[in-house]
């Protein structure tokens, strides 16, 4: 048979009147159960068990003023409790503290997301390029002076994949043979040109699908290295006398 005495209820707090009783002859405890409320100079208390085991003889009544150490209750088969019960915890206190957690869900629930600035609207708007269902490749502008120009050699046909900057043909205008690169990104749907046609400047040279707009200055056509006839001739005359710091005459 065990006892259960009244533990300390607190700092200079010795007794308290009964307010509750929880239990009865013949009930079972369990460790931590609640077994009675006990009102205090301060606040009304949950006082739990720190035995376990059925209850044989309760000792108090309701309304009796009782003492921290006076024996409430005993249980037969009883187990002590293996380490000291946590201090009985105040009720008003924890109606509190639940009132206080409903408050907070409420708010959280309540209040809206903070919008996002503008900097972070222009962020967000910039991180994925505008892809449309299809665009259109025009022959951009090829230099001064110069709005056309013979298909040379064409480096796209129709599924392939194209990429900004990517060459996808070359061009003889009277001046030179220069590559001309991709202003746009996606899949080759048609390509309206072929080999050996003379183009002008805008005119359309292959749609894509999927395509992705891209928001930089549409690249103009480098040239490469090789030129050809009488005019390439002319050009490497010309850059010779630059060099030796003379004039054509």
């Amino acid at each position: 048979m065990t006892e259960f005495k009244l533990p300390e209820l607190g700092e200079n707090i010795d007794q308290g009147d009964l307010v509750r009783l929880m239990i009865a002859p013949g009930k079972k405890v369990s460790e931590g159960e609640p077994v009675m409320e006990l009102e205090t100079d301060k606040a009304v208390v949950e006082v739990p068990s720190s035995v376990s085991g059925v209850v044989k003889d309760v000792r108090v009544k309701e309304g009796d003023k009782l003492k921290v150490g006076q024996v409430i209750f005993t249980v037969e088969n009883g187990a002590g409790a293996k380490s000291k019960p946590a201090p009985p915890q105040p009720a008003v206190e924890q109606k509190a503290e639940r009132v206080e957690a409903k408050s907070e869900s409420a708010r959280a629930r309540t209040e809206p997301e903070a919008a996002p600035s503008s900097t972070e609207r222009r962020t967000r708007s910039t991180d994925k390029p505008l892809t449309t269902g299809a665009t259109e490749f025009r022959l951009p502008e090829l230099g001064e002076n110069i709005d056309q120009g013979d298909l040379v050699r064409l480096m796209i046909a129709p599924g392939a994949k194209v990429s900004e900057g990517q060459p996808v043909m070359e061009l003889e205008t009277d001046k030179a043979v220069v590559e001309v690169p991709s202003s746009v990104t996606g899949v080759v749907k048609e390509v309206k040109v072929k080999e050996g046609d003379k183009l002008q400047v805008g005119q359309i040279i292959f749609t894509l699908e999927g395509a992705v707009s891209q928001a930089a200055q549409r690249p103009k056509a480098a040239p490469i290295e090789h030129v050809s006839g009488q005019h390439g001739a002319r050009l490497a005359f010309q850059a010779a006398i630059r060099a030796e710091g003379k004039t054509e005459e």
